[in-house]
């Protein structure tokens, strides 16, 4: 009897020390994803702003509920990831999720989009994370033009990828209902700017003694540039009947 309660005892012993390094696994590897999640942002905002080195940050709210950071940058811009499932309406993806970092200036243009999550099929929907895909976003607002593949309308302004329609529908999509939220509920969640406060000038307290140095020695220059150059007497007789001093 003595032999099972020990056994008993040993493997709840060995049972609770197991969850426990993997309750602390788990949470390492969850703050280890977070950490990556965050850097890939992060340089993400720093390809379409590069002199946005450091942003406020805000945490806002998507259609769909989820949580989402927004990188508030100098001259009203801001940038935040939305994902395909940061919306209703938005077509679902070929393979998994995608999210991307778009950057929108305060007259609701895009000013770059950055792929920063996919899982789109190498080769084909993955390009979606090239630059000759995602820089045909760039100066594109609400009102301006069709914003749509051409493949699905002839009039669209997007070039799809070509074997991968599915993929760049999706992209093409996200950036339409990113500038939707943008304007509808993204800038009143964050706000308005913060005013900058003018610089104030640096007063420096100079001792009495130094100022009375300078003063002699700006007395000194002008008595050296009136003996370099003496006034004539002659000229010093026309200049008062000029009123000249």
């Amino acid at each position: 009897m003595k032999n099972v309660i020990h056994m008993i005892l040993t493997l709840s012993i060995i049972s609770a020390l197991a969850a426990a390094a993997l309750a602390i696994g788990n949470r390492a590897t969850k703050d280890a994803i977070a950490a990556q999640a965050k850097l890939k942002a992060a340089r993400a905002v720093l390809k379409i702003y590069p002199n946005c080195k450091k942003p406020e940050e805000k945490q806002i709210k998507t259609p769909s509920g989820e949580t989402i950071t927004a990188y508030i940058c100098p001259g009203n811009r801001v940038g935040f990831t939305f994902s395909s499932k940061s919306a209703k309406g938005i077509p679902r993806p070929y393979s998994g999720l995608i999210k991307m970092m778009i950057g929108i200036d305060k007259s609701g243009t895009v000013n770059g989009v950055q792929i920063i999550e996919q899982s789109e099929t190498p080769g084909l929907g993955a390009k979606i994370a090239e630059p000759s895909f995602v820089n045909q976003f760039v100066g594109i607002t609400l009102e301006k033009g069709n914003l749509k593949v051409k493949k699905d309308d002839p009039s669209g302004m997007i070039d799809g990828i070509s074997g991968a329609t599915i993929s760049s529908r999706a992209v093409t999509s996200m950036v339409k209902k990113a500038l939707e939220f943008y304007k509808t509920s993204l800038i009143s969640q964050i706000g308005p700017p913060k005013k900058l406060s003018s610089e104030k000038k640096e007063i420096i307290k100079v001792p009495g003694k130094i100022k009375k140095d300078i003063r002699n020695i700006i007395k000194q220059n002008k008595r050296k540039r009136k003996q370099r150059y003496p006034v004539p007497d002659s000229a010093k007789d026309q200049m008062i009947k000029e009123g000249v001093r």
